[in-house]
């Protein structure tokens, strides 16, 4: 007897088994896009982590270089007065003046006690050599005794304020605490407020009209 046809198949017979369909090729550059993302992002955070930490590390990881801008400029301190350029060493303020004066000075501020007083220390050039300079603040309660205080302290032999040389212990590079005692002298009122300046070289030389020129300079001086 003649072979059957073969029936034809339900639909599902018309599509192929999943495991008869080939393979979809893989392309070598399937992972590029990923390792570009990631590449992306970990520039992206590393330039955050440069703007937010980097500028702060390097002032603190490099003062020298900041120390020699500052230099440049101006010292830290430092001021320009007449010429002169005044480093500021060391400064106080004090209530009690008649207790850091001497002479009919101490008299006079016991007698007539002052408001406040501030004192400063500076160095200075003078001719290439190095020279000390002191500067003393008084205020008065009112001019007409700032006035007094001013007259009586030009006067020779009546003693003064305390220079803050003559209250400190001996240092490296500043002369003994006499030292301004003998120095060059200037003073100034303001109202309520006297100002006194002497000056001297550190070394103990003679002092000179320049000397006494940074004693007038430093009167303009700010103590704060």
């Amino acid at each position: 007897p003649a072979a059957r046809p073969a029936e034809p198949g339900g639909p599902a017979d018309l599509l192929s088994a999943p495991g008869d369909e080939p393979e979809p090729a893989r392309s070598p550059w399937r992972w590029l896009v990923p390792l570009v993302v990631l590449a992306l992002v970990i520039t992206a955070v590393a330039l955050g982590w440069s703007t937010l930490f980097g500028g702060a590390g390097g002032r603190d990881a490099a003062p020298g270089a900041a120390s020699a801008s500052a230099g440049r400029s101006g010292t830290p301190g430092a001021q320009s007065s007449g010429g002169y350029q005044f480093t500021r060493q060391a400064t106080d303020t004090q209530k009690n003046c008649a207790a850091h004066a001497y002479g009919d000075i101490k008299t006079f501020l016991s007698a007539h006690p002052c408001v406040g007083m501030q004192r400063g220390l500076f160095q200075t050039q003078v001719d290439g050599k190095q020279a000390v300079v002191s500067l003393v603040e008084v205020t008065m309660p009112d001019a007409d005794s700032a006035a007094s205080l001013k007259a009586t302290t030009d006067k020779d032999g009546t003693g003064n304020v305390n220079d803050l040389l003559r209250e400190s212990a001996p240092s490296a590079g500043m002369p003994g605490k006499e030292a301004l005692a003998d120095g060059e002298y200037a003073s100034s009122v303001d109202g309520k407020v006297v100002r006194i300046a002497q000056a001297a070289y550190v070394d103990g030389s003679a002092s000179s009209a320049k000397v006494d020129a940074a004693a007038d300079a430093a009167l303009a001086l700010k103590l704060s």
